[in-house]
């Protein structure tokens, strides 16, 4: 610690940690460091649990570094983290860290070296990401910046109530939102993805509640903008497998009590300046036996086939299909089908 100052604040007193370092216990390397950490007391905040217990933590740009070498260890800021069978009681975890009082991180930053993907270093920003709780209800929101090769940035906002050992009985919504998620670094993660490169960006929004896994309900919008695939050796997009400027759709989901339904609507697909919109499509598993239902209206068939030409199509050395999806694809090429479903 740098420099220790303390105030009085509106409601109680407030400990103002400077120039502040977590040290490894074995190196005393640091292994986060921080500019500056606020420890905020409130009025009831000594009557917490028989001890003083802060209701406020403010982290300003705290900065850590995780790396993985060549031979997949982990180094936390240059210190080796433990490898093999390291469990943790996370039902304790949830327990000591789900109690009264809030922990904001403004600014901070997450640095990522990768020698086996060969990741020079990406930087995960966190303008402002806050956690909080009171025992019974919960909260985690705020933001983060990816690096520029993933997306732009991820907005979300968790809310759940219940005993905090027990999240399997909680309440919850979660809101989210994807901004220009890149997909062509995605793509190439796949050992399936060695026939091209994947253009295009994509936007998601989302909206979903449950109670713990038994019963989740949702939906939002998703874009695709810029969709294309080309050579793994070229920047140019094959037409032959598709080019869309624009695919769109809004879609809801219920899961639960032995129910699974799905709608797609407001489907919206442009390709080379055609454009076709007001598609929809839904599917439900409904009942005893699991019957299934399945509708669509309006769907086009050639702009659904150009889209298959962006899945995986794995083949032998002759270049001929070797997987079932991938031998319906060739043949929905050949038929080159037109119409609406």
């Amino acid at each position: 610690i740098g420099e220790i100052d303390l105030r009085w604040a509106l409601f109680g007193p407030e400990l103002v940690l400077t120039d502040v370092q977590l040290l490894a216990p074995d190196t005393r390397q640091p292994l986060v460091s921080a500019a500056r950490l606020d420890i905020v007391f409130g009025p009831m905040d000594f009557f917490q649990d028989g001890a003083p217990r802060p209701s406020h933590l403010r982290l300003y740009r705290p900065t850590l570094a995780l790396e993985r070498d060549a031979d997949g260890r982990l180094f936390l800021s240059g210190h080796a983290l433990p490898a093999g069978d390291t469990r943790i009681d996370w039902r304790r975890f949830l327990e000591l860290g789900l109690k009264h009082g809030r922990l904001t991180i403004l600014e901070g930053e997450l640095h990522y070296r990768d020698h086996i993907l060969g990741i020079e270093d990406w930087v995960l920003q966190l303008p402002e990401v806050s956690l909080a709780s009171d025992g019974e209800q919960h909260e985690f929101r705020g933001s983060f910046l990816p690096p520029g090769a993933l997306a732009e940035q991820v907005k979300f906002d968790f809310a759940a109530e219940g005993p905090p050992v027990r999240p399997e009985e909680w309440t919850w919504t979660l809101d989210i939102g994807v901004q220009e998620l890149k997909l062509e670094w995605w793509y190439q993660q796949y050992e399936w993805a060695g026939h091209g490169r994947l253009a295009g960006q994509l936007d998601f929004a989302a909206r979903i509640a449950g109670k713990g896994l038994d019963g989740v309900a949702g939906g939002g919008s998703l874009v695709l903008a810029d969709l294309g695939l080309s050579q793994p050796d070229s920047a140019t997009i094959n037409e032959n497998a598709g080019n869309f400027e624009r695919v769109a759709f809004d879609w809801d989901f219920d899961y639960g009590n032995r129910r699974i339904a799905l709608d797609v609507r407001d489907l919206e697909i442009t390709q080379q300046d055609q454009r076709l919109d007001g598609g929809s499509f839904s599917l439900e598993l409904n009942g005893d036996g699991y019957p299934i239902e399945i509708a669509a209206a309006n769907l086009p068939i050639d702009e659904l086939a150009a889209l298959a030409g962006l899945l995986p199509q794995p083949a032998d050395e002759n270049g001929e299909p070797v997987t079932p999806l991938a031998k319906a694809q060739k043949m929905v090429r050949q038929l080159a089908p037109r119409g609406l479903l």
